[in-house]
Parts: C-alpha cells; sequence; structure tokens
C-alpha cells in the first residue's frame, strides 16, 4: 500500500505579521506577499492582529492563518510593545525555536538565507539603530572597523572602553540597539529573561536589547552580521552605498537604492 507523503513545515522558526489596520497599500502588499513567497512552503506564516481588527480584506487576499489577541493585548503601538515583552506571548511560540517578526513596511531581499542566520544561534538579530552612546561619525567608524575585521559585539566593547573609558552601565541611553520590526528572536531564550511582565513606557525593541546586552548574550554577535541582517536608519545608508552592501532585509526606510541594487543583482 502506498503510503501518504506529508510536507511537515519546520518547527526552527515561525514568522509573525503583524497587521493594525483594514487596509494595505501597495508598497505594504508587496512586502507581506513576498515574505509569504520565500518562507510558506517551510515555515508556519501568521498573521497577529487583534480580536476586533476587521480581517475580511486580508482573508481575500492572502491564504496563511491568523494569531489572534485581546484588544486590550494588541491595539495601538504601546500595547504592542508592552505585548512583545510579556512573557505570556513567547509561551504561545515555545514549540518553535525562532521567531521573525516582519512588519508590512519591511522588505526581505533574501540575499542570505534565514537559516543562515538562524545557525548563528544569536539570540536577536535587528537592524542597527543604536551603537552604544557613540556620536553619529564615530559610529560610521567603528561599525567600519568592526565590519572588515570580523569584530564581534565583545571585541567592540573593548575597543571602545580602551579608546574613551566608556563603561557600559546599560542603561537606556548606553546599549547597541537592534529594531524589533524586522528581527530574528530566539524564543526561549528571551522567554526565560521575562521572568515577570515588565512596567515599559518605550519601544520593545528597546528593552529586549537592554535585557540581553545586559546578560553579555550579544557578545558573540559579528558586527557584520547585524550590518548584512537589515537596515533601518537612514544615518548608515551611506556605509550600505559606499561598500555596496544588499542587506538581508531593510525596515522602515524609503528602500528605492536597495530594489534598485537587487534589480541589478538578480
Amino acid at each position: 500500500m502506498d503510503l501518504d507523503i506529508v510536507n511537515m513545515k519546520s518547527n526552527k522558526c515561525v514568522i509573525l505579521i503583524p497587521i493594525y489596520k483594514e487596509f494595505i497599500n501597495f508598497d505594504e502588499y508587496r512586502s507581506i506577499q513576498n515574505t509569504i513567497n520565500l518562507y510558506n512552503d517551510k515555515y508556519d506564516i501568521f498573521f497577529m492582529c487583534n480580536n476586533k481588527l476587521n480581517i475580511s480584506f486580508y482573508k481575500n487576499i492572502f491564504n496563511i492563518d491568523y494569531k489572534i489577541f485581546d484588544y486590550n493585548l494588541f491595539h495601538d503601538a504601546q500595547s504592542y510593545s508592552d505585548l512583545l515583552i510579556n512573557r505570556f506571548f513567547y509561551k504561545q511560540f515555545l514549540n518553535y525555536e525562532y521567531m521573525l517578526i516582519a512588519q508590512h513596511d519591511a522588505y526581505i531581499f533574501n540575499t542570505y538565507s534565514l537559516e543562515y542566520f538562524m545557525n548563528k544561534n544569536y539570540p536577536y538579530l535587528g537592524a542597527l539603530f543604536k551603537l552604544y552612546d557613540l556620536e553619529n561619525l564615530l559610529e560610521i567608524e567603528f561599525i567600519n572597523d568592526a565590519f572588515y575585521n570580523n569584530y564581534n559585539v565583545k571585541d567592540l566593547k573593548k575597543i571602545i572602553f580602551e579608546k574613551y573609558n566608556t563603561h557600559f552601565n546599560y542603561c537606556i541611553d548606553c546599549t547597541l540597539g537592534m529594531s524589533g520590526g524586522l528581527s530574528l528572536r530566539k524564543i526561549d531564550v528571551i522567554y526565560h529573561l521575562l521572568k515577570q511582565n515588565l512596567e515599559w513606557h518605550w519601544a520593545e525593541d528597546l528593552k529586549i536589547c537592554s535585557m540581553l546586552d545586559t546578560h553579555n548574550l550579544f557578545d558573540n554577535i559579528l558586527i557584520k552580521d547585524i550590518i548584512n541582517f537589515s537596515m533601518e536608519n537612514e544615518k548608515y545608508l551611506d556605509f550600505y552605498k559606499e561598500h555596496n552592501i544588499l542587506p538581508y532585509s531593510v525596515h522602515g526606510i524609503p528602500n528605492l537604492f536597495f530594489m534598485n541594487m537587487y534589480d541589478r543583482i538578480y
């Protein structure tokens, strides 16, 4: 008797696409459809929304499932941020190893595979938006050195300390910040660090980064991998242009430059 072969998706990663509004524009549609095209055969993909959002538009266009949260937990930027530093949120996904959050203002070029970054075993990756408390020009100087000398975060801390005698007290103004809008998170690590619900009034990615950095869990991350994973802040755009870098993804910026580069390469 022939056996039916069932194609099981990997539990290595779950992909979440948060949605906040009833309708989206073309760029947002293109972002979402691209993510689905890349990963729907490999991993579970869910829209993430609240239970009061009218999702008829999405159901008519996209064929993926939904993770629906109570309106009180997810209805604006602050409640979303609070949800993502709540153990309850991560507990629902403990059967997966990684979580990729892909906001609909991000675009994945897939110049590096998602598996490449997951195999690095990092607890978190996102687009760099803050390099400790350095001035902007110094940030670029250190990023350039770290990129080409293959420094990790621990190396970089040592160099900054030796040059500026700067102690890292891990306050909100002194941490390595990576954006959560297009981010890869190791679920069990963050779940176990979030031992209690936190009072927090800023973006969740700042808290997650500060928490991980405080526990030295960023130390082995290569600066090159952060740069290659994603870009968000336009203050780094000249660095990407100068070195002709097309990252795995971009988030929250006009990405015409990268789209043109992608078209030239592919």
